[in-house]
């Protein structure tokens, strides 16, 4: 969020907050659905509260999952962002030491 709001001038940040927060919502109401079909499945199929429990731990590990891959393009994310931002810093340094400052 921060890398998206930072490439806006600040006087387009108030048209561009409610994206963000529709596509939070929607997601979060999504991924509920999933791992809702994703227990449900799993406890219909098994009878016994060991099974049960079994089915819980399945879809645990689908939380799992699902996390590590949002997790995924958030660190490439602030990875490239780190690295532009050095960038960006080198060069005004640069600026600086040519110009005599």
């Amino acid at each position: 969020m921060t890398a998206a709001y930072r490439a806006l001038p600040p006087n387009k940040i108030p048209d561009a907050t409610p994206q963000p927060n529709v596509l939070q919502r929607a997601g979060g109401a999504i991924g509920t659905v999933v791992l809702t079909v994703v227990l449900d499945h799993q406890l219909r199929h098994r009878l016994t509260p060991a099974g049960q429990g079994d089915g819980f731990g399945t879809t645990f590990l689908w939380v799992l999952a699902i996390t590590i891959a949002a997790a995924i393009p958030t660190i490439v994310l602030a990875h490239t962002e780190r690295r532009v931002l050095r960038r960006a810093h080198a060069s005004k340094l640069e600026e600086a030491a040519d110009t005599g400052h």
